[in-house]
């Protein structure tokens, strides 16, 4: 986005809706208007298999997320947002209502510019990009959550984390799958991530064609709860201690 003008003014609305957004993400979005997001979620996934050693963390990814949100998915949270934050859509609106051009030029032949016209997704460089990738991502997360009371779904911008017991963690994908369909995303099947402190059992039916890193070192969690350790696994940082 090249837009000077527009950067100054979408990054200045950043600040002033700062605590608005803060408010209308908790307690399912935690990559936007969080200090310290990643730091929240780890600590609250530890403290929560404290209680249910028995219950499964599994990390969802999405596939090219920020330029396949639905912009409907993302206006229609606009539009019905608590608060001053609906005051955004009037600004919003008026960028994303219609499709985004974006050129490329061939290496080869450098006179040659072929047009390319988006009408998902948020625009690269837009300071606003995160929060509005989130409205669109935030509609499927509240309707999970209200359809699986027994899971968590804390995240960090696209990357979606259910929480919960066994019994409850496959259904609960294959409905995730659904509803982040409807808002115009699709998970990335090689960017699975499974983990529980009590191990995964062979019991628990997989979905095909993923790649999971499964993490079955249960004599390191002993050791990380006596030294005050946390472990928590990502698939770009595999391995985090705070």
């Amino acid at each position: 986005m090249g837009e000077v003008l527009y950067r100054l003014i979408a990054r200045s609305l950043g600040f002033q809706f700062w605590e608005a957004l803060a408010d209308h993400f908790s307690p399912l979005q935690f990559g936007v208007a969080t200090r310290g997001g990643c730091e929240i979620i780890i600590h609250g996934l530890w403290a929560t298999l404290d209680l249910h050693s028995d219950w499964i963390v599994l990390q969802v990814d999405i596939k090219n997320a920020f330029n396949t949100v639905s912009r409907e998915a993302l206006f229609r949270e606009l539009r019905v947002a608590i608060g001053s934050l609906d005051q955004l859509f009037p600004f919003v609106h008026s960028f994303y209502a219609r499709c985004s051009p974006l050129y490329f030029s061939h290496c080869s032949h450098e006179d040659e510019v072929s047009l390319f016209l988006f009408n998902s997704g948020t625009h690269q460089g837009d300071p606003l990009g995160g929060a509005l990738f989130a409205l669109g991502h935030l509609r499927a997360l509240r309707t999970m959550a209200s359809e699986h009371p027994l899971c968590l779904f804390p995240s960090l911008a696209d990357d979606t984390h259910i929480v919960g017991p066994l019994e409850a963690i496959v259904p609960t994908f294959h409905t995730l799958e659904d509803h982040l369909l409807a808002v115009g995303l699709t998970v990335q099947p090689t960017k699975y991530v499974a983990w529980s402190p009590s191990g995964l059992p062979s019991s628990l039916s997989l979905p095909s064609g993923s790649l999971w890193f499964i993490i079955a070192l249960l004599c390191a969690t002993s050791w990380l709860s006596s030294t005050n350790h946390t472990t928590f696994i990502d698939p770009d940082v595999y391995i985090c201690l705070v």
